[in-house]
């Protein structure tokens, strides 16, 4: 999982950002830019190895990144930690099973873009559950389904409020 650093304000200018990360994990794996100027992410010439595969030596690559690219030796930012999203499936039985995949930073986030989104997807179905875990659920009862997914590893974290309607899971 990579981690990745935003850094604004400061002598970056004012709702200007540098975002900047990598997979600290592995000592190999190259520590990207993004500038926020539309060209996406870009290699830089150091690895995570420079940042002794810590979050610190992460802000401290970032900062120099950023310093270099303004040219200002003596450079100040805000650094803010942003969190990778995690993965969440919204499932609902609509005479049949109908489920999402979604990335959002919580459950509740999670469960909010199913209501929002949740009559569009019923009159457009989709089965990303069954596609990641490549099996089919025609014919097979909820309880069945459940199950399927409790043993390859995946566990109900949200209920809808309204009954009969989306489950997250992750």
């Amino acid at each position: 999982m990579k981690t990745t650093i935003k850094l604004h304000d400061g002598d970056i200018g004012d709702g200007e950002q540098i975002l900047v990360r990598c997979e600290l994990s592995n000592p190999a794996s190259p520590i990207e830019v993004d500038f926020c100027e539309g060209e996406g992410w870009t290699d830089t010439q150091y690895q995570s190895e420079v940042t002794a595969r810590r979050y610190v030596g992460l802000v401290t690559v970032a900062k120099k990144i950023a310093s270099d690219s303004l040219q200002i030796a003596k450079f100040s930012c805000e650094v803010e930690h942003i969190p990778e999203p995690c993965v969440f499936y919204a499932i609902a039985d609509a005479n049949g099973l109908i489920s999402k995949r979604i990335e959002a930073s919580d459950k509740h986030e999670a469960m909010a873009i199913a209501e929002a989104s949740g009559r569009e997807w019923i009159d457009d179905p989709a089965t990303d559950i069954e596609d990641q875990l490549d099996f089919d659920a025609s014919y097979k009862s909820v309880e069945e389904i459940y199950l399927a997914l409790r043993s390859r590893g995946f566990h109900l974290v949200l209920e809808s409020e309204i009954q009969g309607r989306w489950e997250i899971w992750s």
